[in-house]
């Protein structure tokens, strides 16, 4: 079974100077800060290595591991993970991401994307202690 993204956001969505993109090869320094911050905000650390390696999985498009980024006036202000899940109680997917609290445009967006996929739950999830 395929649980690929079926309708990948390809296409920005812009709203008053805020833009929501996929990540891109080009934004891997901006996210990298971003996602170093996000990790220091948990008390928690990644090996530096693992932060490419996660970047590279996010920008392929053969994983299940997608990003967004939040641009204002093209400058990257924020970063949103998500992934399919698989669950016991339904055939159907469940969808957890992580990100920066600004994201809240975001959170709409994965909502939409959530229900285009046909993935049953939208959950929020943090990083581990």
């Amino acid at each position: 079974m395929n649980h690929h993204l079926n309708t990948s956001p390809t296409q920005a969505s812009t709203t008053q100077g805020i833009t929501i993109t996929p990540l891109h090869e080009s934004d891997y320094e901006d996210w990298a800060r971003s996602f170093r911050a996000y990790v220091d905000f948990y008390k928690s650390s990644i090996p530096v290595p693992q932060y490419r390696k996660t970047f590279e999985r996010i920008i392929d498009p053969g994983k299940d591991l997608y990003g967004l980024a939040l641009r204002d006036d093209g400058k990257l202000v924020g970063i949103a993970h998500f992934y399919p899940h698989q669950t016991p109680w339904s055939e159907k997917m469940i969808m957890h991401f992580n990100g920066t609290w600004v994201l809240v445009a975001v959170v709409v967006l994965l909502h939409h994307v959530h229900k285009t996929a046909d993935w049953v739950v939208l959950t929020k999830i943090c990083a581990p202690r």
